[in-house]
């Protein structure tokens, strides 16, 4: 059985800004909301074609260079994977 450490390890944490950890994943961005840190909750998901090699934050957008398809945008309060709490 293969079990090289490159296959295991899919996520990366890209960046942590405003209580919101931002993790590169297979097919996008995850954002988890970690403000209530004893409860932290996944927030939103952002398909992406492919890892964002870094983020910047302008005003309250997450601004990812997308190579050739140009510039990702999305709103960091977005919440797309469950229910607002309020």
């Amino acid at each position: 059985m293969n079990t090289s450490l490159e296959n295991r390890f899919w996520a990366s944490l890209l960046d942590v800004i405003e209580d919101r950890l931002l993790i590169s994943v297979p097919g996008g961005m995850q954002v988890v909301n970690v403000q209530d840190n004893a409860m932290p909750r996944a927030q939103s998901f952002f398909p992406m074609d492919s890892r964002a090699p870094e983020v910047t934050l302008f005003g309250s957008e997450l601004l990812i260079p997308a190579g050739r398809f140009g510039l990702y945008r999305h709103d960091i309060k977005d919440a797309n994977t469950m229910p607002s709490p309020e």
